[in-house]
Parts: structure tokens; sequence; C-alpha cells
């Protein structure tokens, strides 16, 4: 889910993956009761972020009690505004809650760690969101963007699969949205220019490919990404470097892979179409160096203040970048305004209108993520719940360490196509192998959980990633995933598989 499918904004005529399509005309707010609505559930979402914060900093009890009271009222304010996955899945929690309930020892304790850790997951999602605020303002942004998809065909590939790589890093998911109508103006181009229809078939593919497989296979070690924080508090005795190395080496190997794969499948197009007379090239765009040094520092300035914050207050890298996203973002604004050449004044201003923007509009569009990754949270806590201490840990003794690593990314792969959310396996997995001692190395762990929700990304028509994607596009999911990337999934599987247990030999 990382993350699920980006709601569509309130003025937006189509509804949100996963939503409901239509209520009775009754069921529809007034303009009046609408605002109420949404300012309500900024306002519980806000507290639930920001109190969740401040127990992360201080361990103080008393704000984890705040933040888990602030969810469920933004729950149960919520739910109007819920569409079909998300109701689905406070049922699946409801019914968890209520089975564990019955039949755990303890179960009001484990339920509330449950509770704790849903609103922790809401919190990162809902505070790491705010860098779309800034990403979709920035020049920057765009241009680099243009020029990523305007690369000559043998570039173009690596060009667009290692952006989308570097763009999650700053805007999660929305990396999807900003690509896509970038490259379908292109292909919209191509055939206005008279190019052959095969070509122009084969430049949507490729470039789409390229845009999703770069974005996933960032999930792995990103640390601005939800399964990062999911996993960091499943395994905090995992050693961080192993698994920013390990999924750095992987996702350089998956892009090696992804490029080779797109070589061999496109090598003779060009030379018969060009044996035709029918193959014409755009130039590409110089390279936008300003812009490309201006993302460099809002990448490196949001990893420096992670780590300064994380040093400075003895916090996860997870935790201070919840933090530092809010406070880079703001800055990332007020420095967008200066560029325009606004006073400090004006651009202060903007900037507050902004982040006043941010929290009553923004926070409350985010809802159906934190949502989301709360609520497949909790039925993962749950649901591990009911596996007696130990037991899955025995079993996953009794297995050779390069087995076990993959069994998790397989059955991942396997439930995503019933839609069921790589969030859930990855809690369950965690939570129960945790509940014991550890029969490989956390960190490789983290890292077969963590490719394992790559993998899920690019072969389901009912991941986040291909949902986003088939909205800004226009391309089905079902093509984006099980056309188009399933050959692909199942090597970048095999390099995992390699991968692990190299790493597993190698630790």
């Amino acid at each position: 889910m990382p993350s699920p499918p980006l709601p569509a904004r309130p003025s937006s005529h189509a509804p949100a993956p996963g939503s409901l399509a239509g209520e009775p005309s009754g069921a529809r707010p007034t303009s009046a009761q609408g605002r109420a609505l949404s300012a309500a559930i900024a306002a519980l979402l806000t507290l639930t972020a920001f109190s969740a914060l401040f127990e992360s900093f201080s361990g103080w009890h008393g704000a984890s009690l705040v933040s888990v009271a602030a969810l469920l009222g933004a729950t149960a304010v919520g739910l109007p505004r819920m569409g079909l996955r998300e109701r689905l899945l406070l049922a699946v929690s409801l019914a968890a809650g209520v089975w564990v309930a019955l039949s755990v020892p303890q179960a009001g304790l484990r339920i509330y760690e449950a509770l704790d850790r849903a609103a922790f997951l809401a919190a990162f999602m809902l505070l790491l969101a705010v860098l779309r605020d800034g990403a979709q303002s920035s020049s920057d942004v765009e241009a680099c963007g243009a020029w990523m998809t305007r690369q000559p065909p043998s570039r173009r590939y690596g060009a667009i699969a290692a952006g989308s790589h570097v763009l999650f890093l700053l805007i999660n998911i929305g990396t999807l949205s900003l690509l896509a109508p970038l490259i379908r103006a292109g292909i919209r181009d191509s055939q206005a220019a008279g190019e052959d229809a095969e070509v122009v078939a084969a430049k949507e593919r490729r470039q789409h490919s390229a845009q999703i497989r770069g974005w996933a296979c960032a999930i792995i070690w990103a640390p601005t990404t939800v399964t990062q924080a999911v996993l960091a508090s499943l395994f905090p005795e995992a050693d961080t470097r192993i698994v920013l190395a390990g999924g750095i080496g992987w996702g350089i190997l998956a892009l090696l892979a992804g490029m080779a794969e797109d070589h061999v499948r496109y090598r003779g197009l060009s030379r018969r179409m060009a044996a035709r007379g029918v193959l014409t090239r755009r130039a590409p765009l110089p390279a936008p160096r300003e812009a490309l040094a201006g993302l460099a520092v809002v990448c490196l300035s949001l990893g420096g203040i992670a780590l300064g914050v994380s040093l400075g207050a003895d916090v996860g890298v997870v935790t201070a970048l919840m933090l530092g996203a809010p406070i880079l973002t703001l800055a990332w604004i007020f420095l967008q305004g200066r560029a325009k050449g606004r006073s400090a004044a004006e651009a202060l201003f903007e900037t507050g209108r902004r982040g006043r923007r941010i929290v009553t509009r923004t926070t409350p569009e985010s809802a159906p993520e934190a949502y989301t990754l709360a609520f497949a949270g909790f039925i993962g806590a749950m649901a591990a719940s009911l596996v007696p201490p130990g037991v899955l840990g025995e079993t996953a003794g009794a297995i050779p360490a390069w087995a076990l690593l993959m069994i998790p990314p397989v059955v991942m792969c396997i439930g995503v196509q019933f839609a069921l959310t790589p969030m859930l396996f990855a809690v369950f997995f965690g939570q129960a192998l945790a509940s014991g001692p550890l029969p490989v190395d956390p960190a490789l762990l983290v890292l077969s959980l963590g490719g394992g929700w790559c993998l899920a990304m690019t072969c389901s028509p009912f991941g986040a990633g291909a949902l986003v994607l088939s909205r800004a596009s226009g391309v089905s999911a079902a093509k984006l995933t099980w056309g188009w990337n399933l050959p692909y999934t199942g090597y970048a599987a095999l390099l995992l598989a390699l991968w692990l247990a190299l790493l597993n030999e190698l630790v």
C-alpha cells in the first residue's frame, strides 16, 4: 500500500476506486453538512496524527489513549464518506476484534495494542502524504517528469523506472498520477503525428510498465513508505543498514532485469519500423539541470532532517520522517513562493494558507488511505493473535532459511489476487513470527516482507498502484498487471529469492 489508492478530490465526479459509485440522493449531505463533516474528520485525523507522533517522541501513555480515541472517533464520523473497500475492511476488523475478545487470553490488551499500532499507521500516512502538496506545485517535479518521458527509446525505460523510484521518496503513490498524464500526452502526440499503431502501442506499454515497476521497487527500502513504518515497528531490532543496502541492491537488480526484458521484447521493433520507413523520433528534451538539482536538494534535505531528528531525539528514522515531512513541505512551499518573485512576507502568507489547506482539505481527502492502512493493520494483528505464541516460529524453524524467506512473498502475491491488501499479510507474518525466537535475521525478514509487497503491486489488478495508474492512464488494471507485468514479476521474484539466499549466507 504501500499505500491504498488516492481518493478523488471532493470536486471530482469520478468515485475513487473501491468507493460506492452511487448513493441515494437523500444520503448526500448538504453543502453545509458536507463542510461540517469534512471539518470534523480533519480535526479528528489531525489529532490522531499529532498525538501518535507525540507518543512516539515522549513515550507518554496518555498520548496513545488520545490517538486511539481520535482514530475511533474519526472512523465513526467518517463512516458516511467511506467507500466499499473501507467499509468491508471495517466490518472484518470488527468481526476479528470480537473473535479475539471471545477466544484469546488478555484480549483487551491485545486489542488495545493493535489499535495503538493502527493509529500509528494512520498517522504515518497522513503526515507523509503532505509531501504531495509540495510536489504538486513544484515546477522542478514537472520539468523532471517531462524530461524522463521524452528520452530516446534506448534510455526511456531506465529514465522512467529510475525516476519513478526516486520520486516515490517524495510523493509516494502520487508519482503514478504525476507521470501518467505526461506519458499520455506523449502518446497522443505520437498518434497525431501519424506514427505506426504498433509503435504507439509499444510506447504505451513500455512507459507505463517502467513506471509501475520502478515505483513498486522502492517499497522494499524507502524509509518514507508505510511498509517500512510497519516492518520497523514489528522488527525494531532489524539492522537498518542491512535493510537499506539489501533493498537498494535488489531494487537495482530488478531495474536491470526490467531493462533487459524491455530490450529483448522490443529489440526488433525499431529495425522493423525503420525498414518500413515509418519510424519517427522526437528530439529528447535537454536535461533540466536546475530542476534535477532542486529535487536532489529536497531529497537530501528530507534525509538530513530525518537523520538529525533521529540522532538528536533518539527515535527511529520512520518516526523522525513523520516530523520531518510536514516541516520540509512548508519550507518547500515557502521557497517555491520566493522563486516566483514573491516577497518573504507574501511567501510566508501563502505558506500559511497552504498549510491551513493541508489540514482542512488534504487531510480529509487522505482519510481513505489512512482508514485502509489502519484497518488492515488491525486485522493482521488480530489474525496473528489467534495463532498460539511460538507455533509459527517453531514451524518456520524446520524450514530452510532460503525457502522460509520466500514464503511470505508467495503468499502475498496469491492473496492480492483476491483483493486482500499486502498490509494484512505483512502484519500477520511479522507479529506471528516476532512472538517467539526468530528463525532468521530480522533484517532479512523485513526484506522478505517488503519484497513480497513490491511483487504484489505488479501482479494484481487490485493493488493500489495498479488502481491509481489505471485511473490516471486509462489502461485497465488487469492489462497493466496480468497482461503486461506477470512475466516481469516472475523474473523479479526469482531475483528476490536468489538475493535473499545470498544475503542469508553473508549476514
